[in-house]
């Protein structure tokens, strides 16, 4: 488009996190596109939490870009929440468990550094978390952190699209698309250009397969612990994040490169129940297991932009395990970048 009004519609392939997002972009600044997606079940909103955690890792240090992504990340979900009439995103601080005197030095001197300042809270308060983790020696504890609630984000905005004639219910045929230097037309439906936000598929794209993606299977577990509710999220070795209100607790990962099938497996399951008890010294039950095939990246930052040799052709993808923070910038961005070249 690159600063001009769009002749004919855009055309997103993929209504992930990323497609949902740049559809929304688009939609505020009137830009006329459809949405084309299968509604694959096991891609990675599947199994997806929906964390922002503004302090990560083993040294607890700054989330890449967090100042500026975290404004705009819940700018966007109250923003959609409005629209779509729902309840998206709820701030949760994480309680972190510090098992280790290294813990809790790489902790302390957090606490004492002022650009931590307003992601730290000190003294922690773990509230009910302190009556179930098992290995504890001191607590520390986030704030600025949010479960965005993924899934329910989705599955609304794709019944909107529906309702506006927006999405497009099918598998994309790549066969079927014909690219010149004004247009692309596909199926006999001619758009001013094409956008991939495919997830993990991208890895099948013959226009972008040669981008170095590095797709992982998670899978997660959504359990119930008695009569047990907490709103706060627990970072031990695993983390616990409450949903439904605090009744239901989500628990997941895994990095499986091999990627045999899409389907939950019996050895992540077993292992994780393990994990759970290991980390809780309470009965729980499991509800429900799933699992996701996430578009991760080498360096697990994202890509987006126009493909090399075919002008009308994008990517938006690779969000991966923080797109609840990365997606809302960076699908910014690139509305910005496909209506004024910027």
């Amino acid at each position: 488009m690159k600063g001009r009004a769009a002749i004919r519609p855009i055309l997103i392939v993929g209504q992930g996190l990323a497609g949902t997002l740049l559809s929304m972009e688009l939609g505020q600044r009137g830009v006329l596109h459809n949405v084309l997606d299968n509604g694959h079940r096991f891609s990675s909103t599947a199994a997806a939490a929906g964390i922002i955690n503004p302090v990560t890792g083993r040294h607890y240090v700054k989330s890449w870009m967090i100042d500026t992504l975290l404004p705009m990340a819940i700018d966007t979900y109250k923003k959609l929440e409005v629209y779509l009439q729902t309840t998206l995103v709820h701030q949760r601080n994480i309680i972190r468990s510090l098992n280790t005197p290294a813990n809790e030095n790489h902790w302390m001197a957090r606490t004492a550094d002022p650009i931590y300042a307003p992601y730290i809270k000190h003294p922690a308060e773990p509230g009910a978390w302190v009556t179930l983790v098992r290995s504890q020696r001191r607590f520390g504890e986030i704030t600025g952190s949010y479960q965005v609630d993924i899934a329910h984000l989705i599955k609304r905005y794709r019944s909107m699209l529906e309702g506006q004639g927006i999405l497009i219910e099918d598998d994309f045929d790549y066969t079927q698309l014909t690219v010149n230097e004004h247009e692309c037309s596909y199926k006999g439906c001619v758009y001013e250009l094409v956008v991939f936000c495919e997830g993990y598929r991208a890895v099948l794209n013959p226009f972008f397969k040669y981008l170095p993606f590095q797709p992982v299977k998670g899978e997660a577990l959504l359990l119930k612990i008695g009569d047990f509710h907490e709103q706060k999220i627990l970072r031990d070795d695993i983390f616990l994040v409450p949903m439904n209100a605090g009744s239901l607790f989500w628990s997941g990962g895994g990095y499986d490169k091999t990627i045999r099938d899409h389907l939950p497996s019996t050895v992540f399951y077993e292992q994780w129940q393990e994990k759970i008890r290991q980390t809780i010294n309470s009965p729980f039950e499991i509800h429900d297991h799933k699992a996701g095939i996430r578009p991760s990246t080498k360096d697990r930052r994202p890509f987006l932009g126009r493909h090399p040799r075919y002008e009308n052709l994008y990517i938006f993808n690779g969000l991966g395990t923080k797109g609840a923070s990365l997606g809302p910038y960076f699908a910014r961005k690139m509305a910005t970048y496909l209506i004024s070249g910027i």
